[in-house]
């Protein structure tokens, strides 16, 4: 072999080598990244799943979605949230709602932690009830409503209430009269007007009073905050 063809052997070989060396230091170059992408993201991960439980729109605690229903998150517990979202399990957490702590377990601060915060709508479920006197008036108004409607008839049964209808539906009929407590789950409609059937002649005749009682909705945006730590 030839000086020459000896020296671009030896060339080759330097060339193979930078090569190699290259592409190992590239490798441990994205093993240390791929190290810190496992090391840091976990808590990252796991407040973003709990974030994404708490507003989505089939949990037990939303009415639908991006919308809480206050009662029910109030009463969330570590348990429930253990098992909606796995990657939780063992880790401090705290979920606050308009600035007030609903559940904390440990202190998720103490260390390193991930925050994720949301705009949210929540709604408080306020009873409401209202007393007809069905010699004077035979129609209601509900503004707002959520769930049953119940409503209590009092007759002296010389009248006879034989009606109740929410909107366009007939939601109680009892031609011998109405008379004791009901409930009824209305339709959606908003705001629904609810109207008593009497038999006629009722005004001087008699007395009969409905008292409608019901559950309205008070709504305010606030913020969702969730803190997982290590």
């Amino acid at each position: 072999m030839t000086a020459r063809g000896q020296a671009n052997l030896v060339g080759f070989a330097v060339a193979i080598l930078v090569v190699v060396t290259v592409t190992v230091a590239g490798v441990a170059l994205a093993n240390d990244a791929l190290v810190d992408a496992d090391r840091t993201p976990a808590r990252t991960h796991a407040a973003e799943r709990l974030a994404a439980h708490l507003v989505h729109g089939e949990a037990a605690h939303t009415r639908e979605r991006n919308v809480l229903r206050a009662a029910a998150a109030d009463n969330l517990t570590a348990a429930d949230l253990n098992s909606a979202v796995p990657p939780v399990r063992g880790r401090p957490i705290r979920v606050a709602v308009g600035g007030n702590v609903v559940l904390e377990r440990g202190d998720p601060t103490r260390g390193e932690y991930a925050r994720i915060e949301r705009r949210v709508r929540v709604e408080r479920d306020v009873p409401r009830s209202a007393n007809v006197d069905l010699t004077e008036d035979r129609r209601l108004v509900l503004s707002d409503h959520a769930g049953q409607v119940a409503i209590r008839i009092e007759t002296d049964r010389v009248p006879r209430v034989t009606t109740v209808r929410a909107g366009d539906r007939v939601v109680l009929h009892d031609p011998t009269g109405l008379d004791g407590r009901y409930t009824f789950r209305p339709p959606a409609t908003q705001p629904l007007p609810v109207s008593f059937e009497v038999e006629s002649g009722l005004r001087g005749r008699g007395t009969a009073t409905a008292t409608v009682s019901w559950t309205a909705t008070n709504a305010s945006v606030e913020s969702l905050e969730v803190t997982v730590g290590d």
